[in-house]
């Protein structure tokens, strides 16, 4: 639905149309024509009797409420003794609002109310920000403190989608919107293009991966801010794919905020089922990019499954990977686990390396060993 909404924003921007719009008295002039003329053709919204909009008075709930059901494609008939009723219990049962969330719904609606109202929309059909992101989106909004409890998070996701920013670092969350503002929002939903999603600072290292929801596009990775080491080390993974005899697959899971790298003697294994491909994986290697388990403060892991093919296909990746945590004390650290490799130790071990504390240990949760890595220093 929301691509067919698109698809008549684009065609009602470049061919001349006979428009409801057009009767408008107060729009011709206003910043926000264009998209109050498209949602108005589109049965978004209406203006009123008399001919006129009104963009800049402010914007009721149950009014937003209306409009951001009808954008999701739902047509309801007015509620017989008040004519929101239908459209705030679809907004309830698709949990874009709670049933008790409001005392009135006759009441200009709030930016903070908003953007949770907008998120809960998008989410349902996108994948959610980062919270590595909203980390730094946190540090540039002055009033975050103002926003209630309830609605802080999606009012950060509002910033890393483009649907609702601030003015010049100010969100203004208790602040109202006018109804051309909520045209543009409503336009944003429907159309990324327009959307002004949050730029982070170029001093702020990224990733791009193959996204494990969705194969064909990649997924922009936020490093957690005492951990930009962990991009380096997610670059350096992109050359272990080929390496050596054997083959990694590289994704990144948006769900668990976590890099994974699985490797197989050969490529070959990728077209097993997955019964097949779990028991053919030799080793992978994990990275938590966002919180890491309790056992250990360990972000980088290693489940080794099979030790003899790990040394047969894929020391190359260890190589390469070493050489990036532990940089002039990578042979160290490549020493101590050739000797759990070859059976040379039979017990847990703990040493530190370049900064950084290393865990190895037999038996579970793995049929080989397990090897954890902290970050340097911390």
């Amino acid at each position: 639905m929301k691509r067919m909404f698109i698809l008549l924003f684009v065609i009602l921007l470049l061919i001349p149309t006979i428009s409801l719009a057009d009767n408008l008295s107060d729009i011709n002039e206003h910043w926000a024509k264009e998209y109050i003329e498209f949602l108005v053709n589109e049965g978004i919204i209406n203006g009123f009797p008399d001919g006129s909009f009104k963009p800049d008075e402010e914007i009721l709930r149950d009014a937003f409420i209306k409009m951001v059901i009808k954008a999701l494609g739902y047509d309801l008939e007015h509620g017989k003794d008040y004519w929101a009723e239908n459209y705030i219990n679809k907004a309830v049962e698709l949990n874009l609002i709670d049933s008790d969330e409001f005392d009135s719904f006759t009441e200009p609606i709030k930016r903070e109310e908003m953007a949770s109202i907008m998120v809960k929309a998008i989410v349902k059909e996108e994948f959610a920000p980062s919270p590595n992101l909203l980390d730094y989106i946190l540090d540039d909004i002055n009033d975050y403190g103002s926003v209630s409890d309830e609605y802080k998070q999606k009012v950060l996701q509002s910033y890393a989608f483009g649907i609702i920013t601030g003015y010049n670092g100010y969100f203004r969350p208790q602040g109202t919107a006018t109804r051309a503002e909520a045209s543009t929002i409503l336009t944003r939903y429907l159309d990324e293009k327009i959307r002004q999603p949050y730029i982070l600072d170029e001093s702020v290292p990224t990733v791009d991966l193959p996204n494990v929801l969705d194969t064909t596009k990649n997924i922009t990775v936020y490093p957690r801010k005492d951990a930009f080491e962990m991009i380096g080390i997610s670059e350096a993974l992109k050359e272990t794919i080929e390496l050596g005899e054997g083959y990694g697959d590289l994704i990144f899971n948006p769900l668990e905020n976590l890099i994974d790298v699985v490797y197989y003697p050969e490529r070959e294994m990728l077209e097993l089922n997955d019964i097949e491909m779990s028991m053919a994986k030799d080793f992978a290697f994990s990275i938590y990019t966002l919180t890491w388990r309790e056992k250990h403060s360990a972000p980088y892991r290693f489940p080794i499954w099979d030790q003899e093919d790990v040394l047969e296909y894929h020391l190359d990746v260890f190589s390469v990977i070493f050489t990036e945590l532990f940089e002039d004390e990578s042979d160290y650290a490549m020493e101590r686990l050739l000797k759990h490799l070859n059976n040379e130790y039979i017990k847990d071990e703990t040493f530190t390396c370049n900064g950084r504390t290393v865990w190895i240990f037999d038996g579970q949760p793995y049929d080989g060993f397990g090897l954890y890595i902290s970050l340097k220093n911390k």
